[in-house]
């Protein structure tokens, strides 16, 4: 699992901290902030960098596994070329529990589908149903 930033957080309702990406020679700072919902799809967090542009948003999601609550991000940025996803977790190896990394994650497979007999593993060995990213590797190679 890859850290792509670190966060801070500052107030209940407020992170700080920086994107870090190799493609970039500079971290880029950023804040996260609670806003008001204006429908059950919208975000709970906008990520603005420094500059006051908006780079990503956040999630409030429950694991259905163990109901405990946690924050999805998802980062776009232009020179990225695609849509960043991760997730928000306490950093690992602090004792400082307002620390936060945003833990990249990656896609099930670069392997399209259709080199791969599913048929012999099943579904639920290669992550269930095919991000879009997976799904436009297929859609290359065919």
């Amino acid at each position: 699992m890859a850290s792509i930033g670190t966060l801070k957080q500052v107030k209940e309702n407020k992170f700080e901290g920086r994107l870090l990406f190799a493609t970039f020679r500079q971290p880029i700072p950023v804040s996260m902030h609670r806003v008001n919902k204006v429908s059950d799809n919208a975000p709970d967090f906008r990520m603005i960098a420094k500059n006051g542009t908006e780079v990503g948003a956040a999630w409030i999601k429950q694991n259905k596994q163990t109901g405990k609550e946690y924050i999805s991000v998802s980062i776009s940025i232009p020179e990225l070329n695609s849509v960043v996803y991760g997730t928000l977790g306490k950093m690992s190896e602090q004792n400082d529990d307002s620390l936060f990394s945003i833990i990249w994650n990656q896609p099930n497979s670069a392997i399209p589908s259709n080199y791969l007999d599913q048929s012999d593993y099943g579904a639920g060995d290669f992550g269930g149903s095919q991000s879009s990213y997976d799904q436009d590797h297929v859609d290359a190679y065919n």
